[in-house]
């Protein structure tokens, strides 16, 4: 049931996130990122982050240099708050995100903006 369910949310996840398949960076102690040749985004990687084992970065140009989407990372440290705690570093984020939104449409760019809860997608404008 969850090897499905996490195959079903790996999907979702590379349909809107498409990068570069042949390399992606991985966060080492200390915050640096190197990167690492010969794949992208593999299942096995998804689920190393989705349980916070490891931190990746996707190149979010495509192979054939065009890109797909533009990231802003929302993540509420500590995660082992509260939840009153976690809901009010929700609502900054969310205040964040819409000041970024703004800004991109003020450039003239077309937005679309999704959320990553727990690994559910939703819209959350």
């Amino acid at each position: 049931m969850k090897a499905k369910l996490y195959g079903n949310w790996y999907k979702s996840f590379i349909r809107l996130y498409k990068g570069r398949s042949d390399v992606i960076a991985e966060q080492k102690e200390g915050g640096e990122y190197i990167s690492i040749e010969g794949a992208g985004l593999t299942f096995d990687r998804f689920l190393d982050h989705i349980h916070l084992r490891k931190t990746y970065a996707i190149y979010n140009m495509d192979d054939l240099k065009r890109v797909h989407f533009g990231l802003f990372d929302m993540d509420v440290f500590p995660r082992n708050q509260e939840w009153k705690y976690l809901l009010s570093g929700i609502e900054e984020k969310r205040k964040e995100t819409l000041q970024v939104m703004k800004t991109l449409m003020e450039m003239g760019l077309s937005v679309n903006i999704f959320c990553w809860n727990f690994l559910r997608l939703v819209s959350i404008f």
